[in-house]
C-alpha cells in the first residue's frame, strides 16, 4: 500500500469513527431521559440549549475568525423577544420563538453592519463597548427588561400536529430542546460545509487573499455575523421559555466570554468541538458551584488563559489524536 493510498484509508476511518460516535450520542441523548433524575434532565437540557448558542459563536468565531464580544446582545434580543411576545401579547410557543429569533438576527445585521467595519483588535474592542452600552441601557429600561431582577412568566405550551404539550414538564423541556439542537448542527453543519463556509474560512486565514480573488470580505462577514446571530437569538429564545424567566444580566458581555471559552476549550472551527466543550464545561461548573458559587469566575479565567496559550484544537485534538493512533493501529 502506498503513501496516498494509506493516508485516504486513514481518513475514512478517521471520518468513519466520527460518524459513529455522532450516532452513538444521538442514541444516548434520545434514550437517557427516563433514567436520569429530573436535575439532570434540567442539566443537559441547558447544555444543549448552551450548545446551540456555542455552534453559533463558531461560525463567527471559528470558521470566519471574528473574535466577538457582544454575542451576548444576540441572545439575550432572542430572550426578551420571546419573553415579550408571551407576556404582552399572549402568542404561542411557535410564534415567540419566531420574534425571538428575528430581533436576534435583526440585531446581528444592524450592529454588524457598523461593527464590521472596524478590524482586529478594534473589531475586539467595539464589539466589548457595544455589549456594555446594551447591557447599560437594558438596566436602565427596567420598565421593559426588568433589569437585573428580570421578568418572570408562565412558561408556554408546546403545541405540536393538534396536540399541546408543557414546557414545564422536564421531559417535553428535553426533548424539545434535543429537536432544535440536532436541527441546529444539521444546518450549520452544512453551512460549514457548503462553498458559503468555504469562503468564510478563506477570510479567516487571510482576508487580503480572500478580497484578491474577488470575494467581498465584508458581506461574507456580514452573512457570518447574522447567521451566528440568528442561531444565538434561537438559543436565548429557547433558554427563557424553557426557564419562564429573562434577565438583562443574559445581555452582559461575560456570557459571550463564557460562550468563546467554550468554543476555545471544546475547538473551534468545528461545531462538534464547541459542543464538546459546552457540555464539559456546563457539568464541571455545576459540580464546581456544589463546592462554591464563588469559584465559578475563577475556573473560567483559568480555562480562558490555558486554551490561549495552548491552542485553538482544544478536546477536539485530543480526539483526533486518538482517532489517530487507533487507525494506525486497525491499518497494522
Amino acid at each position: 500500500m502506498n503513501l496516498s493510498s494509506s493516508y485516504l484509508s486513514n481518513t475514512f476511518r478517521i471520518k468513519k469513527l466520527k460518524m459513529l460516535a455522532v450516532i452513538a450520542l444521538l442514541l444516548i441523548l434520545v434514550l437517557l431521559p427516563p433514567f436520569l433524575p429530573s436535575f439532570y434532565k434540567y442539566l443537559l437540557t441547558m447544555a444543549m440549549i448552551w450548545a446551540i448558542f456555542a455552534m453559533a459563536y463558531d461560525i463567527c468565531f471559528g470558521y470566519t475568525g471574528m473574535l466577538s464580544l457582544y454575542h451576548a446582545i444576540f441572545f439575550g434580543f432572542g430572550a426578551y423577544g420571546s419573553a415579550l411576545m408571551l407576556i404582552h401579547f399572549n402568542l404561542n410557543f411557535w410564534s415567540s420563538l419566531f420574534f425571538g429569533v428575528c430581533f436576534g438576527a435583526v440585531a446581528s445585521l444592524v450592529l454588524g453592519s457598523v461593527i464590521l467595519k472596524t478590524k482586529g483588535v478594534h473589531f475586539i474592542l467595539s464589539s466589548f463597548i457595544i455589549g456594555i452600552i446594551i447591557f447599560l441601557i437594558s438596566l436602565r429600561l427596567n420598565w421593559l427588561t426588568g433589569g437585573e431582577d428580570g421578568i418572570s412568566f408562565t412558561k408556554p405550551e408546546l403545541p405540536f400536529f393538534g396536540f399541546t404539550f408543557p414546557l414545564s414538564d422536564y421531559i417535553v423541556a428535553y426533548y424539545c430542546a434535543l429537536v432544535f439542537f440536532i436541527l441546529s448542527y444539521f444546518c450549520l453543519d452544512r453551512l460549514a460545509k457548503s462553498q458559503l463556509g468555504l469562503v468564510f474560512r478563506a477570510v479567516r486565514e487571510n482576508e487580503n487573499l480572500a478580497e484578491s480573488l474577488g470575494y467581498n470580505v465584508g458581506r461574507y462577514k456580514l452573512i457570518a455575523m447574522t447567521v451566528s446571530g440568528l442561531f444565538s437569538s434561537l438559543s436565548g429564545s429557547l433558554y427563557s421559555m424553557t426557564l419562564g424567566y429573562s434577565n438583562a444580566l443574559f445581555i452582559h458581555p461575560t456570557q459571550s466570554v463564557q460562550v468563546f471559552v467554550w468554543v476555545l476549550l471544546g475547538g473551534a472551527g468545528t461545531l462538534i468541538g464547541p459542543i464538546l466543550g459546552t457540555f464539559a464545561l456546563v457539568f464541571f461548573f455545576d459540580w464546581v458551584r456544589s463546592w462554591s458559587p464563588h469559584l465559578h469566575p475563577i475556573f473560567l479565567g483559568i480555562l480562558l488563559i490555558l486554551g490561549v496559550i495552548r491552542s485553538h484544537k482544544g478536546l477536539i485534538g485530543l480526539i483526533e489524536l486518538l482517532q489517530r493512533s487507533i487507525s494506525q493501529k486497525l491499518g497494522r
